[in-house]
């Protein structure tokens, strides 16, 4: 009688936790429903804006912090800032509709991990929350190269040294608009 091999279990991999940092409640709760799903992550803490992160951060020891760029109330960059001068292992992911290749490049220099856009499949945003858990660096080709997106750097770089570059930000209504706009052009060329 063959030997019928001993099943292992192999060990347990830790789950990846996950702080979401999003003003949109829609939003906000439709990332956490995504991921509850998933038997690799777990979402610790799903905040409308920076109230307490600090003290989140420090009692929940996430591994990655989903972040929106355009939040409404703060800005996105000078939290980034503050969050990895207090939590320098703290992986930070930022998430946007339509991002300008300037605001890519700011958040990058500034050390954040990777870029999700928020029209992504339910795939490349798992895939892109994993490969910043690894280690990865995550900054998706679709964000470059478009028509739009080339008029909008142009117009961005034109006002970089002026003080309209915080009158102008777009807010996510704004940015869902402009994307189906977009889209509609493109439909009709």
């Amino acid at each position: 009688m063959p030997k019928i091999p001993k099943i292992t279990k192999s060990p347990k991999m830790p789950k990846i936790r996950i702080i979401i940092i999003e003003d949109n409640k829609l939003l906000r709760e439709g990332i956490s429903r995504m991921l509850k799903n998933r038997s690799d992550m777990v979402v610790v803490a799903a905040l409308g804006d920076k109230i307490k992160v600090k003290d989140k951060i420090h009692t929940l020891k996430p591994n990655i912090l989903l972040l929106d760029l355009g939040l409404v109330n703060q800005n996105s960059l000078e939290m980034v800032n503050y969050i990895l001068k207090e939590f320098p292992k703290l992986k930070l992911v930022v998430m946007d509709l339509l991002p300008v290749r300037t605001d890519i490049i700011q958040f990058s220099e500034m050390g954040v991990a990777g870029f999700i856009l928020k029209d992504a499949t339910t795939d490349d945003f798992i895939n892109t929350i994993v490969s910043v858990s690894k280690g990865d660096k995550v900054f998706p080709s679709q964000m470059h190269g478009s028509l739009f997106s080339e008029i909008v750097d142009g117009a961005v770089n034109e006002l970089l040294d002026s003080k309209l570059m915080e009158s102008i930000r777009m807010t996510n209504n704004e940015r869902t608009i402009m994307a189906f706009i977009s889209r509609l052009s493109l439909i009709h060329i």
